[in-house]
């Protein structure tokens, strides 16, 4: 998942996995509440026949997952996919991206959270642990600042 922002500053955050149902507890789901923070942009180096499907499954009729780009919309260099984060906004200070793949966000390290691959384990709180930083993210000016800080090095250190 992706996101462009409602907060404050119009933010954008790119979510790489939501936890979906049944294995996430019917009362939270994550892209729920950060949809409360941002707008959420789905942003996949999926085909678009797959990605959209899945995207509709995890949007559920809430109309919080409008914005979506596949894999047409990646470039294809060295062997995999890379998520272009400027065709999301220009403006860079603003948009971050949450994947599981760091070839997705070579070409932007310092707007990057990375985070482990899920597979169907329902024991993994990974994205519920991010929640805080999420919610810290909306109110700095460049969220760079922030992300730049080696997060980007270890894909083990989140999740």
């Amino acid at each position: 998942l992706s996101t462009s922002s409602r907060s404050m500053r119009g933010s954008v955050v790119f979510v790489a996995q939501v936890i979906p149902p049944p294995l996430c507890s019917p009362c939270f789901f994550p892209h729920t509440q950060i949809s409360q923070w941002y707008e959420l942009v789905i942003f996949t180096a999926s085909l678009e026949i797959y990605g959209a499907g899945v995207a509709d499954h995890l949007d559920n009729g809430r109309h919080i997952l409008q914005r979506r780009y596949y894999r047409q919309h990646c470039l294809y260099e060295s062997g995999s996919y890379s998520k272009n984060l400027s065709l999301i906004s220009p403006d860079l200070s603003s948009i971050f991206i949450l994947d599981n793949s760091p070839g997705a966000y070579r070409s932007y390290p310092d707007n990057a959270i990375p985070i482990r691959s899920w597979f169907s384990d329902s024991s993994d709180t990974a994205l519920l642990c991010l929640l805080p930083v999420l919610d810290a993210l909306r109110f700095v000016t460049d969220v760079r600042s922030i992300l730049s800080r080696n997060l980007h090095r270890d894909p083990t250190a989140i999740g």
